[in-house]
């Protein structure tokens, strides 16, 4: 069996008249308002604020306030742990909350790794936690998105 290919509604350089004809046919006309009307569907549900819409910035809000208060505790630890000892960089509490702040972040910075037991184990802790809340926010994202696919 067979399968046959639908043609697509809008031919680029090809109107489908006569040799040398401008006017499109009222196909094209017919896409272009059924386009209209999907961009207006679109444009109306970013515009319209939903239950979801409430869940997700709760859900984002919650994030972001505790990992704050994490990234504040981690940084107290952290000059708790790091401050004075020889071959560390936390010299001072500015320090330590940068080293904790951009381990929560997820990204690298100029600073050595810690040095003391303790301070390795609030690392990989405050790794533990970036992995946790990234993934917690796309899983946030992605309910959203799938609760709107629905209505």
């Amino acid at each position: 069996m067979r399968t046959r290919f639908r043609k697509p509604l809008l031919y680029p350089l090809s109107y489908g008249g006569a040799r040398g004809s401008v006017a499109p046919p009222a196909s094209l006309f017919a896409w272009l308002e059924r386009l209209e009307c999907v961009i207006a569907e679109e444009l109306r549900r970013l515009l319209t604020w939903e239950e979801r819409h409430r869940r997700l910035v709760a859900r984002i809000a919650i994030a972001v306030a505790l990992s704050v208060v994490v990234d504040l505790v981690g940084g107290v630890l952290a000059w708790q742990f790091e401050a004075g000892v020889k071959g560390s960089d936390i010299h001072g509490f500015g320090d330590a909350l940068f080293f904790s702040t951009v381990q929560i972040l997820t990204i690298s910075s100029s600073l050595k790794n810690p040095v003391t037991a303790a301070g390795k184990i609030l690392d990989v802790v405050l790794e533990a936690w970036a992995i946790f809340v990234v993934t917690a926010v796309a899983g946030s994202f992605a309910a959203f998105f799938q609760s709107g696919d629905g209505s």
